[in-house]
């Protein structure tokens, strides 16, 4: 049993020491709801330090409250129950723990938790008082997301408390709880409504063209080109750029395209296949949370994303699309609040 509890030391050390080489690979920090309250039930591995008498585990389970912050950090309010046979003898805890998650968006969220807590003791073996107050280290990890549905998560915790008494010959517990656990997230601000792709000004009537370019008004993207100027299909000079912006959210350290997202790429698409001389640059941008060089990845596979898109489903000809992921180098607003990097993970597609 000691060579166990060695190794689950070992490993939460381990975890909590290599935390934030491992956030610094995470990125795109999303809208998921703060607080996860949660429980858990399972057999209960403990040893106490006497000369002879021992503790016959039986069960054990535990409540929490967590706190996420950004950043995959939380803090947690636990209450752990530890029962064992004979004499009536038990422990009850209240812990309150720091710790993180780790690659948070891929399956099954690893985390590792440490603090600290109080607690009773009843009827330990060679204890001086049958019920008597104690304090505890607090350690807690394991895989928080191995099923999901919609907020509810199936998860597999590793609770481990060591407990200082004060006792003739027992000085030390050590309480080991594996289990399953369920757990529910809520509270936060609601997801954002998916915004819709910059409209156009209505059309104004069919003959009337304002600038005498040969567009009318209700298809002329560049209005007030001078006389005389020569023009493509929209209005615009050859060579002036038209920049449309797509607002498309993904999901954490993902590139596929949300389904509610689809009506806005499909609005898209049907205005490049009525305007055939158009060449397009998919654009794609990050906020700066996370590595740099893996926020450029990102961004160039949420970009060749919408390409594939376009192509595939809408029959866009691939050979008027090119794609490129600038991470976090270009912002539209500055990375210091939750909205502004919203508004940062975008796409823009910009039309030659």
């Amino acid at each position: 049993m000691s060579q166990i509890k060695t190794l689950l030391l070992t490993l939460f050390t381990t975890l909590l020491t290599f935390s934030p080489l491992v956030h610094a690979q995470q990125s795109d920090y999303g809208s998921r709801k703060p607080w996860v309250a949660g429980g858990g039930v399972g057999p209960n591995f403990s040893k106490i330090d006497a000369v002879s008498d021992e503790l016959n585990s039986s069960f054990g389970a535990t409540l929490w409250l967590q706190r996420d912050f950004e950043g995959d950090y939380r803090m947690d309010l636990a209450i752990d129950y530890f029962d064992f046979e004979g004499a009536s003898r038990d422990y009850a805890g209240l812990s309150l723990g720091y710790g993180m998650r780790f690659f948070e968006g891929d399956y099954m969220s690893p985390f590792a938790m440490i603090g600290l807590g109080a607690g009773l003791a009843q009827n330990f073996p060679r204890a001086v008082d049958t019920n008597q107050s104690t304090y505890h280290v607090f350690l807690r990890g394991g895989l928080e997301d191995i099923y999901s549905l919609g907020n509810f998560k199936l998860g597999f915790l590793i609770d481990y408390l060591q407990v200082e008494m004060d006792g003739k010959s027992a000085r030390r517990a050590r309480l080991s709880l594996p289990m399953l656990s369920l757990s529910y997230r809520f509270g936060g601000d609601e997801e954002p409504t998916p915004q819709p792709m910059t409209k156009t000004p209505e059309p104004a009537p069919a003959t009337l063209d304002s600038d005498q370019d040969g567009v009318v008004d209700g298809t002329d993207e560049c209005p007030g080109t001078p006389l005389g100027k020569k023009v493509n299909s929209i209005g615009c000079e050859p060579v002036q750029i038209v920049k449309k912006e797509l607002r498309l959210e993904f999901e954490i350290n993902k590139a596929e395209i949300k389904e509610e997202f689809l009506v806005v790429v499909k609005e898209f698409a049907n205005y490049l296949n009525k305007q055939s001389d158009l060449q397009v640059t998919i654009e794609g941008h990050t906020d700066s949370i996370g590595a740099k060089e893996w926020n450029r990845k990102l961004s160039q596979m949420r970009a060749d994303s919408v390409r594939d898109k376009l192509v595939k489903d809408f029959g866009v000809a691939a050979s008027r699309i090119t794609t490129i992921g600038y991470g976090p180098d270009r912002p539209e607003k500055p990375n210091t609040t939750k909205a502004n990097r919203q508004k940062n993970r975008r796409v823009i597609a910009v039309l030659k």
